[in-house]
């Protein structure tokens, strides 16, 4: 049985990332006897077009549609993703009769919603590896789909919690092979790293994140050596030399951190590695010698703030002497880090706004990048969104699936730029929101600080 999966463009035309979600359920897919075809409009010169002949020639019995983000994250300059993938869906739906199947992380913020606003007649709660493979044979035998764990339809009452779907033992799925269902060397000519998972879920419980509702807040692990092998074989198979670590946290917990550098240090595998999850909290000197001589040229670590009332506000689970510690075990190791500090989140003042100035001025030097971002996303069922409605910042029931952010109320945008401005820091600073004069999304503007290879 023929089954397609759509990967929308929306946001990232010039920097678009290899679909690893949608790789991954085509495995699933074609390990369950069905047949697969990957459509990435991420690289399409004419969408339409290939849309068309796609659905002409592949007679697909289900579409599936990816939907990986609601906006551009962006407080300064929000823009809505899902009038373009609505649009998207309304294409496929002239095109074909086939049912048609949301899923992805963002339908798990609101799968009533979206399988509604999309005018799907599905929506996958949690994961498509083992939740489309279920719909599709449910649906082949006739069955009713509205009793599977982790399917939501139009008929779902709005108030009920669905499920998600959830795949236990990772090991058991097939690696995503990328290379067989998108088209790889274009991605490695753009100087895009290929995206790797080592493990699902996060045990943290910062206060604006929705990791947790996604994957679940309790770790579910690859071995270190399948992980490494699989890298190892998308190097030596399809010369890809630049991988992207994208797990919620990379280091937590270590020992799992630890097991993975040494197996790709044993693979003896040849590539750049990169992550933008390191949590300092969970860091340690050994751990940071140890991604150096795997191959880590590129490392983000998420601090957020370094003040302590901000950082306990947003429940980090460390405090700024962990920031501390861990900008010096990396200026001795010599390990590139860019430390990510998102400035309005709850309990900011100018006060705080300047302890994290000061820290970043003792403890952050030269060849430290600091990337700013202003103003947290609000989405649903997270902290956040209580402490927002509470504060007045949100309507109680407004619908968080459409760019909502907070900033707090005693400080200002203006005022954080302008302590910033005047703080002659060390480091180089780059501002990841859009600020006037300045374009394209965060996410361009993190890839040109880390000064990744490609068209920007």
């Amino acid at each position: 049985m023929n089954v397609l999966l759509v990967q929308p463009n929306v946001g990232q035309a010039r920097q678009p990332t290899p679909p690893l979600g949608l790789c991954l359920i085509a495995s699933a897919l074609k390990a369950n006897v069905f047949t697969p075809y990957v459509l990435d409009l991420n690289l399409a010169k004419a969408p339409r077009r290939e849309l068309t002949k796609a659905i002409e020639d592949w007679l697909p019995v289900a579409i599936g549609l990816s939907v990986s983000d609601l906006d551009n994250g962006d407080f300064m300059r929000p823009r809505p993703y899902l009038p373009q993938v609505a649009a998207l869906a309304r294409e496929i739906r002239s095109l074909s009769d086939s049912p048609l199947v949301v899923g992805g992380p963002a339908v798990s913020m609101g799968p009533q919603k979206l399988v509604r606003r999309l005018e799907a007649d599905y929506a996958i709660v949690g994961e498509g590896e083992q939740g489309l493979v279920d719909l599709l044979a449910c649906l082949n035998a006739g069955g009713q789909p509205s009793e599977l764990t982790g399917v939501c339809t139009r008929q779902t009452y709005s108030k009920y919690r669905v499920s998600p779907t959830r795949v236990e033992d990772l090991d058991e799925l097939p690696f995503a092979r990328v290379a067989e269902w998108v088209r790889v060397k274009e991605y490695v000519r753009r100087g895009r790293p290929m995206p790797v998972q080592t493990k699902r879920g996060c045990q943290f419980e910062c206060t604006y994140c929705a990791y947790p509702r996604a994957e679940g807040s309790d770790y579910r692990f690859r071995k270190p050596g399948t992980v490494a092998a699989e890298m190892w074989e998308t190097n030596s198979r399809w010369k890809v030399g630049r991988f992207d670590i994208v797990d919620a946290t990379l280091n937590h917990p270590t020992d799992h951190a630890l097991a993975l550098c040494e197996a790709i240090i044993h693979s003896r595998l040849k590539a750049e590695l990169h992550t933008s999850s390191l949590h300092p909290g969970s860091a340690s000197k050994e751990l940071l010698a140890l991604m150096k001589r795997a191959g880590f040229t590129s490392v983000v670590c998420t601090a957020d703030s370094a003040d302590e009332l901000v950082l306990s506000q947003l429940r980090k689970g460390f405090g700024p002497d962990h920031i501390a510690q861990t900008a010096a075990w990396a200026h001795e190791i010599k390990l590139p880090v860019s430390w990510l500090f998102i400035f309005g989140g709850p309990g900011e003042t100018e006060k705080t706004v300047r302890s994290t100035i000061r820290f970043m001025r003792s403890a952050l030097g030269p060849r430290d990048r600091i990337l700013c971002r202003l103003g947290l996303r609000v989405y649903p069922g997270t902290p956040l969104a209580e402490t927002a409605v509470d504060e007045g910042a949100v309507a109680p029931g407004a619908d968080l699936l459409d760019p909502t952010f907070y900033f707090s109320p005693k400080t200002t945008p203006g005022r954080v730029l302008s302590l910033l401005a005047s703080a002659r820091l060390r480091s180089r600073v780059i501002y990841l929101n859009a600020l006037p004069g300045r374009r394209g999304s965060w996410g361009v503007r993190l890839k040109r600080a880390l000064r990744l290879p490609g068209a920007f």
